[in-house]
């Protein structure tokens, strides 16, 4: 197991019945649980949104929105 912090997650993406986390350092984290489960149980409310059926985000993390892109501030993050 590894111990993650909410705070270095950028985004969430459904990957079948698994998730993948997409950490501030690059990193992609696969777990054995689906984004629905996560996004439901284990992240809190205020923190996380769903913008997608494939894709919850780290709102502390977004500079804006354009068109279909969720944009950080150092580049664009899923669709």
């Amino acid at each position: 197991y590894r111990r993650v912090l909410l705070d270095e997650i950028l985004w969430l993406e459904a990957s079948g019945s698994y998730c993948v986390l997409c950490m501030e350092n690059g990193a992609e984290i696969t777990v054995s649980y689906p984004l629905d489960r996560i996004f439901n149980n284990d992240l809190p409310r205020g923190k996380f949104q769903r913008i997608h059926r494939s894709y919850a985000i780290n709102v502390f993390k977004v500079t804006g929105f354009a068109g279909n892109y969720v944009h950080r501030k150092e580049d664009v993050a899923g669709q």
